[in-house]
């Protein structure tokens, strides 16, 4: 199994996770499990040929509740249709409900893989 590390030190942490494959948006992507600094599961899309980010596909918003298998989707702009990508690959479950970020809708979401 593929390896990946990945640095962002304003918000995400190193992190040594088997990674998986899917296509999105005509990218082959590897699929990597990293954390907020508040230890949430913040899941990243890199492109597999040369490692460049694709699209981070979580959103960490402190201030609401999640239990640990759960996660938050970034649907809107450019990560329209990613949630569904990301339920028919089996990252994650089907929309169990929504959180206002502000300006638009966060999904709810099981994590399932990773």
């Amino acid at each position: 199994m593929l390896y990946c590390i990945f640095k962002n030190l304003r918000t995400l942490t190193v992190d040594f996770k088997p990674i998986r494959r899917m296509v999105w948006n005509d990218f082959n992507c590897n699929v990597v499990k990293n954390c907020y600094s508040n230890g949430r599961v913040a899941l990243q899309l890199f492109d597999s040929e040369d490692g460049m980010p694709i699209a981070t596909a979580t959103v960490n918003i402190p201030e609401y509740n999640l239990k640990e298998d759960q996660v938050l989707i970034k649907s809107w702009s450019e990560n329209a249709g990613l949630a569904d990508a990301l339920v028919r690959e089996g990252f994650i479950g089907p929309e169990i409900g929504k959180v206002n970020t502000g300006h638009t809708y966060a999904t709810l979401h099981k994590l399932l893989y990773l």
